[in-house]
């Protein structure tokens, strides 16, 4: 990491505080980003290498999140259809929310399964509604299974 960046923040973090621009998707993940960023401060679990290795690897996963994002709106805005990225996206953007929701999961430690809010410097954080209901996002607009299904008739050429 960078001295240019505080502890635990990547690159990443400092170029979605820039140029997130009117992609509300994208800003949306960059938010729950800096979320678990700002919290893995508060918590002071942000001092483990293990969990600076997982937050890192989370950062890069939002970089591509973000590029494949944008290669499918170009598509769309040069009228083309985004054909099986649009899948790509759906299984990776389900994961990644996952991802992101474990990382909090784990800053918050013993105080994950709280109902209210959890204070902190940072503001008020909700751990366990967001935990829960990322569970759902793989489901949404088909299940991971099938869009990996779809992935492999139209990418693979497998037979279904």
């Amino acid at each position: 990491m960078s001295a240019r960046h505080g502890p635990g923040e990547c690159a990443f973090v400092s170029s979605c505080r820039r140029s997130a621009g009117s992609r509300n998707f994208v800003r949306q993940i960059c938010a729950k980003l800096m979320n678990r960023v700002n919290f893995a401060r508060a918590s002071g679990v942000i001092a483990d290498p293990a969990f600076q290795d997982r937050l890192a690897a989370a950062s890069i996963n939002v970089m591509a999140l973000s590029a494949l994002f944008n290669h499918a709106v170009e598509l769309t805005n040069q009228q083309q259809s985004p054909g099986p990225e649009s899948s790509v996206i759906k299984i990776f953007a389900s994961e990644l929310l996952q991802t992101l929701n474990d990382l909090l999961i784990e800053a918050a430690g013993g105080h994950a399964a709280a109902e209210a809010a959890i204070a902190t410097n940072f503001g008020a954080v909700d751990v366990a509604a967001p935990f829960l209901q990322s569970r759902r996002v793989t489901i949404y607009g088909g299940s991971s299974e099938i869009q990996r299904n779809v992935l492999a008739r139209r990418v693979l050429n497998l037979p279904s």
